[in-house]
């Protein structure tokens, strides 16, 4: 076994073989597509701040409306995460020993580490208090993070076609978000990048009223839109969606029209019998990169954080540090900057977990694109670093502030 090891390592670090794996990464990849090559590089997915959906409930109540009647990918990677912690805590603890050993080693290390750092932060009594919450944060935030790096997640999904997007933000009587549309060949790879993309003056935004392709002129650009705009006060408009871009008229004209524009640009008589346009969805896609469960994360730890305040400090102990009429006007302005303070602290939480992971998932998806093979490997490792520091991080704030919230302003804790 150490033989085959041994040759398989030499094979790896051997430098042709790395630079044949180079270039046959630059050539399949992203880049080769110029050259009609691009056999390894997968669709390209739509970049998008907020989460797709993969699947539509239709029914009425606090559930439905809840979920806000649709399924996303990144809901799902959070169920994903509960299960896997759920599983990992079932297998460390089905056959506890006294002496632990393997998982139900690793797991004790992890908590009694976080456990005595929430004591010596925060004291024994707060300690003990602080420390579920904070050990949940830390495990899901990490484990969420960890998976949402796993090969597939972002890149993997089914091609959701612009005549499925507009029917789709029409059942939710919104069209959701600016959407830039790719062309796929009809088994499901990449073709173009450019349907709708592009220049500013052909990107689709939610206030545009058609689309136009790059290919059109300005000049073409300008008339089809003073065309349009005529159009508009007629039997164009669509009520229900409440926007021209996904309304009937825009799927049976401009839409058609800029379809056999690119027919004529890529050299085929019917465009529909050869490629199809649409957005990539996947079928996950990293939690934290959603803003949703950041959002989230960060209110529940801010709600906890003054629940505990309250309970130590008091109605007044705890809210007399943000509303104090006693000391004068200076520190009454204190306890209101204080106070914005608070809200700060939510966008904090917020955007800082969100805009870390959200950064690294477009990153690792645009190595994968132009360098298939190789260029996601560097990173990988680099990603998985980030999502262990920024558990530690939101945990670490988690216990800081909920210390400082339940010690009086002129205590020597403070």
């Amino acid at each position: 076994m150490s033989k085959i090891y041994s040759t398989i390592s030499k094979i790896i670090l051997n430098p042709i073989f790395l630079g044949v794996l180079f270039v046959v990464s630059i050539l399949g990849g992203g880049l080769g597509t110029a050259l009609d090559l691009g056999f390894l590089s997968a669709p390209f997915a739509y970049i998008s701040i907020p989460a797709e959906t993969l699947y539509y409930f239709k029914g009425k109540g606090f559930l439905y409306e809840f979920l806000n009647k649709a399924l996303t990918n990144t809901l799902l990677m959070s169920l994903l995460s509960i299960l896997i912690l759920t599983l990992i805590s079932r297998r460390a603890t089905k056959n506890m020993k006294v002496v632990p050993s393997g998982l139900q080693n690793l797991i004790e290390f992890a908590l009694e580490a976080m456990y005595n750092t929430c004591k010596k932060i925060a004291g024994d009594d707060k300690g003990k208090v602080f420390f579920p919450l904070v050990m949940t944060i830390f495990l899901f935030v990490v484990i969420s993070n960890w998976i949402g790096v796993l090969p597939g997640t972002g890149t993997i999904g089914r091609i959701e076609t612009a005549e499925e997007y507009c029917h789709h933000q029409e059942e939710k009587n919104n069209l959701g978000h600016d959407v830039k549309f790719n062309i796929y060949k009809t088994n499901g790879v990449l073709a173009s990048t450019m349907f709708g993309y592009g220049k500013t003056d052909y990107s689709i935004k939610s206030s545009d009223k058609s689309l136009f392709s790059d290919s059109y002129s300005k000049s073409d650009s300008v008339q089809s839109k003073d065309s349009h705009s005529k159009s508009d006060s007629g039997h164009g408009h669509d009520s229900h969606s409440g926007s021209i871009v996904c309304s009937h008229h825009w799927l049976e004209h401009d839409f058609v029209h800029a379809k056999e524009i690119k027919a004529k640009e890529l050299g085929v008589a019917n465009f529909d019998d050869n490629f199809k346009v649409g957005i990539l969805v996947p079928f996950f896609r990293g939690t934290n990169s959603d803003m949703n469960t950041t959002l989230a994360l960060a209110l529940i730890a801010m709600v906890c954080i003054h629940w505990w305040g309250f309970k130590y400090l008091g109605l007044t102990g705890h809210a007399g540090k943000f509303i104090n009429f006693k000391n004068g006007p200076i520190n009454f302005f204190v306890g209101i900057l204080e106070l914005v303070g608070e809200f700060a602290k939510i966008l904090s939480f917020t955007f800082r977990l969100f805009g870390n992971i959200f950064a690294g998932e477009v990153l690792l998806f645009a190595m994968a694109f132009l360098l298939p093979l190789i260029g996601i490997i560097p990173f990988i490792g680099l990603e998985l670093f980030v999502g262990l520091i920024q558990g530690l991080i939101f945990s670490m704030l988690t216990l800081v502030f909920a210390s400082i919230s339940t010690v009086e302003h002129n205590s020597d804790d403070h």
